[in-house]
């Protein structure tokens, strides 16, 4: 999300396993030029509940399956992360609890695509998309395999949609006893969930799509870029992706828990949604990175008849080339800024220099390294801005009003959140408000309601790797219409609101928090 225009007004705060190809697999086929696409539905739809109906019998037959088939509903989950304090020491052990000391294909498969989801080890967050593409796609060939239906496509769940019931877990999610729905139930989701509450009351409670959608770039910007920012990758992975996790499933054996996510059955029709963003930002005209090493890491996965394939990142880019489309497409928010031209130069952009947030914020928010501590309270951050460190008080007034006048009204406008992270999964969300008027009690009805941000991704629980994550969201409709009554003349606080206790121990954190223009 940067181009050459781009502004850095406020800021506030400071602050794997590695596994080889087996032999003799083979890659993804590449263009599909004869067969005709096929289509993945909403789940809503009537083509989406007849994929679903296929799904579950599938689901059904991949449980009754032993662990060593590669093609089970274990082997399957296992794939994307296992339960345990530490991930190589979960995957040793499981693996021996499945297939003892014996040696076999299965179990040497089972070395490569266990615990390999990206990027909760400390992969490059770029990778994210293509590594849970390939998942779905080899899914859906199981299915197809397990049932003989070579029509059947993977449904998803719309839940950033209008629509009454679009933020309410579909029913055939919810019925145990079910004969033909029963394999799509699990018990470890939040209070509510089962019943038929919308999953935005949780702990993530918002789904945007303006953060991610709304982004210029594929990848996070490189450290030296003057700001750094965080491109569409990043940005999905956090909200609707994080969002969505936490609050369907519960922090510990649940869809809110990393190593437990893929065996709630929900996971996959909320990762068909998940490609659908990505689909729908190309088609929009976002690029792809083209980085060699990007295009060419490749990944372990079990094709629908239980062998080994390895398929490549460069062969995945496109949903027209792997033969499916979705039924609808999700479109830029209005105001997006422009996708640069390509293939972008992105020189570093000229910033100004910035007053420190530990100046705005009381000692028992911040840690010891600056970063910005949230708890069981709303944290205020009171952002700064100045020409140079030493300018204060009514300077820095003057600054940002003459900042914001300035701007031209096709200016749009980010909330950037720094290094979040967490020691262990939070079981909680904070809700974003800027600008909320001294004494005003936080709705999100109110217009001061922008958001908000979530540590699924954020904690280094269960696998012992500290991966902080960054994350944007486009304000500009906020930023206008509070422009508009008057207000902004100075630099405004962010409030961040918790939509529950944080677990104990968990310690979620923000490194900076800072506001954009481009």
């Amino acid at each position: 999300m940067v181009a050459t225009s781009r502004r850095f007004i406020l800021k506030a705060g400071t602050a794997g396993l590695a596994f080889s190809a087996l032999p003799g697999m083979v890659r993804l086929a590449g263009a599909q030029t004869s067969a005709p696409l096929l289509t993945r539905y909403d789940v809503a739809s009537d083509q989406g509940r007849a994929m679903l109906r296929i799904y579950a019998e599938a689901v059904g037959k991949m449980k009754a399956l032993p662990a060593s088939d590669p093609r089970s509903w274990t082997f399957q989950w296992y794939t994307h992360a296992i339960p345990g304090e530490d991930a190589a020491k979960a995957k040793a052990d499981a693996i021996t609890k499945v297939f003892g000391s014996v040696a076999s294909p299965n179990r040497e498969l089972a070395e490569a695509m266990w615990y390999t989801c990206q990027a909760h080890l400390g992969q490059p967050e770029d990778y994210f998309l293509p590594w849970h593409r390939m998942y779905v796609l080899y899914l859906e060939e199981i299915v197809r395999a397990l049932t003989g239906r070579p029509e059947f496509t993977l449904p998803y769940w719309n839940y950033t949609g209008t629509g009454p019931n679009d933020r309410v877990l579909p029913a055939e999610f919810r019925k145990p006893t079910d004969a033909v729905w029963g394999p799509l139930f699990r018990e470890r989701r939040n209070p509510g969930v089962n019943e038929g509450k919308p999953v935005d009351q949780g702990v993530g409670r918002t789904y945007l799509s303006d953060g991610c959608l709304s982004s210029t770039l594929y990848s996070d910007t490189p450290s030296h870029f003057v700001p750094p920012i965080t491109g569409f990758c990043s940005n999905l992975d956090s909200n609707p992706h994080g969002a969505l996790h936490v609050d369907v499933g519960n922090r510990t054996e649940g869809m809110g828990a990393v190593p437990w996510a893929a065996d709630d059955p929900v996971f996959w029709v909320h990762h068909s949604n998940v490609d659908r963003f990505w689909a729908s930002w190309n088609a929009a005209g976002g690029a792809n990175p083209t980085i060699p090493t990007f295009l060419a890491k490749s990944f372990v996965f079990a094709n629908g008849n239980g062998q080994p394939v390895t398929t490549v990142v460069g062969d995945v880019l496109s949903t027209q080339r792997l033969g499916y489309t979705y039924d609808k497409l999700l479109p830029r928010p209005p105001g997006s800024p422009a996708f640069p031209p390509q293939p972008a130069v992105l020189p570093p952009v000229p910033a100004i220099s910035l007053r420190a947030f530990s100046q705005e914020v009381t000692a028992h928010t911040k840690t010891a390294g600056g970063a910005i501590r949230l708890g069981a309270l709303p944290t205020a951050v009171a952002l700064a801005a100045a020409a140079t460190k030493k300018a204060a008080g009514a300077k820095a007034t003057a600054l940002f009003s003459t900042q914001m006048a300035a701007d031209g009204p096709g200016t749009a406008y980010f909330l950037q959140f720094d290094d979040l992270s967490a020691a262990s999964p939070t079981g909680n969300g904070y809700d974003i408000y800027l600008d909320l008027p001294l004494g005003k009690l936080p709705s999100r009805e109110d217009p001061s309601f922008v958001g908000g941000i979530n540590f699924f991704n954020a904690s280094h629980a269960h696998h012992g790797v500290s991966t902080p994550r960054s994350y944007s969201l486009m304000v500009t409709e906020a930023v206008n219409r509070l422009k508009a009554t008057g207000r902004l003349t100075e630099a405004p606080s962010v409030l961040l609101v918790p939509t529950g206790d944080p677990a104990a121990g968990s310690e979620p954190k923000v490194g900076a928090v800072r506001l954009i223009a481009v």
